[in-house]
C-alpha cells in the first residue's frame, strides 16, 4: 500500500479501503464535522476522488454522497430533504425557545444555508410549519400530542404502507400518503425530545427506515429489483396496468440489443410492450433537480452527475436516431399524471 499522497496502480482491497475510511471518520469526528475536500491532503489523507472511485457503496456518486453514506455524517451541500430535517431538529433539540434564522444558518456543526431552506420549503416559516416547529405560539397540532400518540401514528403509517404497498421499508415521503397523523417533522421532534430516535422505533416494530437519499432496494415476488423510490413507483404503476415483469416489460436491457451500430454496455432502464407499442424509459433519478440543466445542455459541477448527464444524452441521441418511442423521467415526472400521459 502506498502513502496517503502516493498513487497506487492497483485498486485497494476491502481492508485497505476500510482503513482509509476509518482515518477519515476519526479526523472528522475530532472536528465535529466532515472534512472538506480541500482539507484531505493537509491531513495526510487520500485525495477525495480516490474515496469516490473506490467506494463499495452504490449510493456514493460524489463527495457529498460519500460523506452522507460512507462517513455517516451530513454534508453541507446538495443535502437531501430528510438530512436537512434531521439537522434542523437536532438544533431545535438543543434549545427551549423557537428557532431563529441565525440558529440554523450560523450553527457551526449542523447549520444549513438559506438557499437550502428555500430550495426545500420556499422560506423559513414554511419549513417550521412543515416540521411542526413553533413560529409565534405553540403549534396546536403539537400541543395535544404525547409521545405515545406519536408512536401510534408512526405504527399506523407503517402498517398502512405494508397493507397497501406490500413493503416494510419506510421512507420520509411515506408521511405524505396518510392523512390524520403527525407529520414527519413532528414525529422526529417528539422522539428527539425524549432522547429517542425515530429510526430505532421503526426498526423495533419490525420495519426499516431507509437512510437519507433516494435509494430504495425492493424485491418483488417475481424477482424484479428496484434500486430507487422512483423505479419502485414506476414499476408499481406498470403492474397496476396488468403488465408483468419479463413478459410485458423488461429491465436493464443492453442498448446493443436494439441499436444495430452500438457495441457498448449501456443499459436501458425499461422496455415496455403496451398495446402494440414498444416504449423505452430512462429514469434520471441521479439528476434530481437538474432537469432544466439537462435540456439546456448545461454542465454540472459534480463530476459523477456530469458523467451521468453526458451518458444519458448519448442514450437519448441513439433512441431519437432510431425513431423509437422513448421518455426520460426525472423525479418531478414520477407521478400519476405523467404516467397517464404516457399510457393513455
Amino acid at each position: 500500500m502506498v502513502s496517503a499522497k502516493g498513487i497506487s496502480k492497483l485498486p485497494p482491497t476491502d481492508e485497505e479501503y476500510s482503513i482509509e475510511v476509518e482515518r477519515f471518520k476519526e479526523i472528522s469526528n475530532q472536528l465535529g464535522r466532515p472534512l472538506k475536500f480541500n482539507e484531505l491532503t493537509k491531513c495526510n489523507l487520500r485525495d477525495g476522488r480516490w474515496y469516490i472511485k473506490h467506494s463499495r457503496n452504490d449510493k456514493v456518486q460524489d463527495f457529498n454522497s460519500f460523506i452522507e453514506f460512507e462517513i455517516d455524517m451530513i454534508p453541507r451541500y446538495n443535502i437531501s430533504k430528510e438530512a436537512v430535517i434531521e439537522r434542523i431538529m437536532k438544533i431545535q433539540s438543543m434549545s427551549d425557545i423557537p428557532l431563529t434564522h441565525e440558529d440554523v444558518i450560523d450553527n457551526e456543526v449542523y447549520g444549513v444555508g438559506e438557499h437550502i431552506i428555500a430550495r426545500h420549503w420556499g422560506n423559513f416559516n414554511n419549513m417550521k410549519r412543515d416540521l411542526g416547529l413553533e413560529i409565534v405560539k405553540e403549534n396546536p397540532k403539537c400541543a395535544n400530542r404525547t409521545l405515545d400518540s406519536v408512536k401510534n401514528d408512526v405504527t399506523k403509517l407503517c402498517n398502512y404502507i405494508l397493507e397497501h404497498e406490500y413493503r416494510k421499508l419506510i421512507t420520509i415521503s411515506d408521511w405524505e400518503k396518510l392523512d390524520g397523523i403527525a407529520s414527519y417533522g413532528i414525529c422526529l421532534r417528539w422522539f428527539l425530545k425524549h432522547g429517542l430516535t425515530l429510526r430505532e422505533f421503526i426498526n423495533s416494530i419490525g420495519f426499516e427506515f431507509v437512510k437519507s437519499g433516494d435509494g430504495l432496494n425492493f424485491f418483488f415476488d417475481d424477482k424484479e429489483q428496484t434500486r430507487s423510490k422512483y423505479e419502485l413507483a414506476f414499476s408499481k404503476w406498470l403492474r397496476s396496468l396488468g403488465l408483468s415483469y419479463n413478459t410485458h416489460y423488461y429491465r436493464d436491457v443492453r442498448y446493443r440489443t436494439f441499436i444495430p451500430d452500438y457495441k457498448g454496455f449501456m443499459d436501458c432502464d425499461y422496455i415496455i410492450k403496451y398495446k402494440n407499442r414498444i416504449i423505452y424509459i430512462e429514469i434520471a433519478g441521479v439528476l434530481r433537480d437538474y432537469k432544466e440543466w439537462y435540456y439546456q445542455n448545461k454542465s454540472l459541477n459534480s463530476k459523477s452527475r456530469e458523467k451521468y448527464r453526458l451518458t444519458l444524452m448519448k442514450k437519448e441521441e441513439m433512441l431519437k436516431n432510431m425513431q423509437l418511442e422513448y421518455y426520460i423521467l426525472f423525479p418531478c415526472d414520477i407521478n400519476q399524471d405523467t404516467f397517464k400521459q404516457i399510457f393513455k
